[in-house]
């Protein structure tokens, strides 16, 4: 558990009446959030585990980062750390009603035109069913019921996979309303907080560019009491912790076995991913990661995962003088070794790249041409 922030935000709730507000509302999302999460299993099963635990170490993540510095933080911002820790994937929480919402969304027609333009994506022909309506037969297009309930299950994961930061915003503002988590709601904690937690979760699957932009998260904001809050930092520190969140028990093995053998091949590969890894260090002074996959998906996952890190520290340390709220709390940690390799006999030409075969374009003009048959254009003398 992520004893030092619960701690920290415990003997910072005492210094001023106000503040016990915080650790009131934490102390009953703590309890109420878990619940909700544990439904996340339902519809992605063949996912990573996104349950109390993720968020656990989460947090765990970034108190490796920040060390003792975790004292240097103002109330507001250890709270909205172990609130937007827990609600900034709840965007996967998906009742009924919002399948039916999600199938009128115009932009799930779009949705649905992409992944018809690709015909060697997995659920093509499930995609291609949602466009026909003259033939509803279509949609069975598979060797049994139970796959075709699997294939749906996944198509429609991945939508709500793409959208769950943004649900993750609109749960925020109104837990009860949209999922039914009664996570108290009062004026004991201005609204203006709740939103800001809510942007907060939103920026977690959002480019670097837009998180401090005019539109994005403001640095400093008005906490509780004489505290300020650091909006940008926050976001930061859980995008770290999240993406930092890659030992080799994130899959759940109860899980794998009710998604089945057939789950998607992308889920395969971060399963190789997760288990390959061999060395995982994060503390202060650097952060260290290698794997070693058993397949060419697994180790194509990582390498974009890893670059995908690699990324985000770059962009956070170019930027950190507009992030950090308190030059104390120091930079980053630096970043590598972070690699990954192939294990057995498998080998990669080009580091991140799938092996193929590729000719040079000019010589395959030259060819069409027939510039191989011909000298010069006077060879029909002969």
């Amino acid at each position: 558990m992520a004893d030092l922030l619960v701690r920290h935000l415990k003997v910072k709730a005492e210094e001023h009446s106000a503040l016990r507000s915080l650790y009131s509302q934490w102390d009953f999302d703590e309890k109420l959030i878990p619940k909700a999460l544990q439904t996340i299993g339902s519809l992605f099963p063949h996912y990573s585990r996104h349950d109390e635990s993720h968020s656990k170490q989460i947090l765990v993540n970034i108190e490796r980062l920040l060390g003792d510095n975790v004292n240097l933080l103002t109330a507001t911002d250890t709270w909205l750390l172990l609130e937007s820790a827990y609600w900034h994937d709840i965007g996967m929480v998906v009742p009924y009603d919002d399948f039916q919402d999600a199938i009128d969304d115009p932009e799930f027609q779009e949705f649905v035109q992409s992944i018809c333009a690709q015909p060697n994506h997995e659920l093509h022909s499930l995609a291609c069913a949602f466009t026909v309506k003259a033939h509803p037969t279509l949609i069975f297009e598979c060797s049994t019921p139970l796959e075709m309930v699997s294939k749906f299950r996944e198509f429609m994961a991945e939508w709500f996979r793409r959208k769950h930061p943004t649900r993750a915003e609109q749960i925020v503002r109104a837990p009860m309303a949209t999922v039914g988590i009664s996570s108290p709601r009062t004026e004991l904690i201005p609204a203006r907080l709740f939103k800001l937690l809510g942007r907060i979760c939103q920026m977690h699957g959002a480019p670097f560019a837009d998180l401090i932009s005019e539109r994005g998260l403001p640095f400093r904001e008005a906490g509780l009491a004489q505290d300020d809050c650091h909006p940008r930092f926050v976001a930061c520190m859980l995008r770290m912790g999240d993406l930092l969140d890659l030992d080799d028990n994130r899959f759940c093995p109860v899980m794998q076995r009710i998604a089945g053998d057939e789950r998607s091949k992308v889920s395969k590969a971060h399963e190789d991913k997760h288990a390959g890894m061999r060395h995982l260090r994060i503390d202060q002074e650097r952060i260290e990661v290698t794997a070693e996959c058993e397949t060419i998906d697994g180790y194509l996952e990582a390498f974009r995962w890893f670059d995908w890190l690699k990324k985000e520290v770059q962009d956070q340390r170019a930027n950190w003088r507009d992030i950090v709220p308190n030059r104390e709390l120091g930079l980053l940690p630096m970043l590598g070794p972070v690699s990954v390799r192939l294990g057995g006999n498998l080998q990669i030409l080009k580091d991140g790249e799938r092996p193929a075969f590729s000719i040079d374009a000019n010589k395959a003009i030259e060819l069409l041409q027939g510039n191989n048959l011909y000298e010069s254009r006077f060879a029909c003398v002969r």
